[in-house]
């Protein structure tokens, strides 16, 4: 039996639903069919290879919800890196140990939490902050550009991390 891994569902999913919505910005209304979120997928996994993140990396994301941060899952679902989620109530105490023992060197962040991740980056080691959304905040890069900047990538082959959190 093959094993159930994300590569083999949304493909799929892509081809079938092409062209009907995936998800929507709840502050805009805008939505983007499945088509629009996969390519956006493909470049944020080149974007973040062009970072320095590979597949066993950590990446985080102190965000809230939005069409973004499902992109973000699913660029690491399919080998992008490994998401790691910080807890939108930690203090700056918490953020940076929990940046600093993953091993986290880029760190997706929403204008709303930017001034907190700015406060911890040197501790925590962040080489990269990137911003996403509107709204202005310390940051490296905007996610739009670095799309924008980055052709999309698709792994041929997926498999599990050689490390889990």
């Amino acid at each position: 039996m093959k094993e159930l891994i994300y590569h083999r569902l949304l493909l799929p999913a892509v081809e079938r639903n092409h062209d009907k919505p995936c998800a929507t910005d709840a502050s805009t209304g805008a939505s983007l069919t499945y088509a629009q979120h996969f390519d956006s997928v493909g470049r944020l996994v080149g974007a973040l290879q062009g970072l320095g993140v590979r597949r066993d990396d950590r990446f985080a994301v102190l965000a809230l919800n939005s069409p973004e941060y499902l992109q973000m899952y699913h660029a690491a679902f399919l080998g992008g890196g490994v998401v790691n989620p910080l807890n939108l109530r930690f203090a700056a105490k918490e953020l940076a140990y929990v940046l600093k023992d993953s091993g986290t060197k880029v760190c997706f962040v929403d204008a709303w939490f930017a001034p907190v991740i700015d406060q911890v980056r040197q501790e925590a080691g962040l080489e990269h902050v990137v911003l996403v959304g509107g709204g202005d905040g310390p940051h490296d890069h905007r996610y739009g550009d670095l799309l924008a900047a980055h052709d999309p990538v698709i792994p041929t082959r997926v498999t599990r991390p050689t490390r889990w959190c």
